[in-house]
Parts: structure tokens; sequence; C-alpha cells
């Protein structure tokens, strides 16, 4: 992650927000002005996992749980966030390797969550 101060003319030094293996992250500002970043864990327990900032990318903090974990699959990412008017975030995902349903090579889902208070 990086900031600019001056409209993008120049940008700060990018700094790692997730941990390797924690990829890629996708980030949207939140109706209450918190910023989330949804990202596909791809280590113990797999599955789909969520970061917030109070202070604008400053600090992040992830909650215990995930959104979706899954022993099912494996290779999860490229999740994506929106939040409707209502506050329910809707986050899309793709996994691969469905171990109950073989047949299938790519798995493409949806979680309806809400913003922990």
């Amino acid at each position: 992650m990086s900031h600019t101060d001056d409209e993008g003319a120049t940008w700060s030094t990018p700094v790692q927000v997730t941990d390797p293996w924690e990829i890629p992250p996708d980030l949207i500002e939140l109706h209450s002005g918190r910023l989330l970043i949804a990202f596909g864990r791809r280590t113990f327990p797999q599955g789909v996992q969520v970061m917030f900032s109070d202070d604008r990318g400053q600090t992040w903090y992830r909650p215990e749980r995930f959104i979706l974990t899954s022993d099912a699959m494996h290779d999860h990412g490229y999740p994506s966030s929106v939040q409707l008017a209502d506050g329910t975030i809707v986050t899309i995902y793709y996994a691969t390797g469905n171990r109950a349903h073989p047949e299938v090579g790519m798995h493409t889902g949806i979680v309806l969550w809400h913003e922990p208070a």
C-alpha cells in the first residue's frame, strides 16, 4: 500500500499490508469510513479473510473470524467486495480444487455479510 498527498504527483514507498500467501488484496471504503481489505488466504486455514483500518490505512487489524473458510477447496482468492445501501457487504471470490465435486474445476461464490461493530 502507498499513499499520495499531492493528488498522485508523488507516492510514498509501498508497504506490504497482508502476509505472504494472503493474495491479492481488494480495498474498499465502507459507509462508516473504515477501510476494508479482503484477500484470499492460501495457507491453513484457507479461505477469504478481511482486515480493517479505522485510521485511513495507517494501522490494520483483522477479526478472528474469516468470511469464508473451506478445507474442501484450495487456491481461494481474488475477492472483490462492494457495500450495498443497506450496509450489507457482498464479497465474490473464486476457488479451485473442490474435493466434494472434483468434476468442477473452478468455483465462484458470493458471501453476504455485515461489518462488525
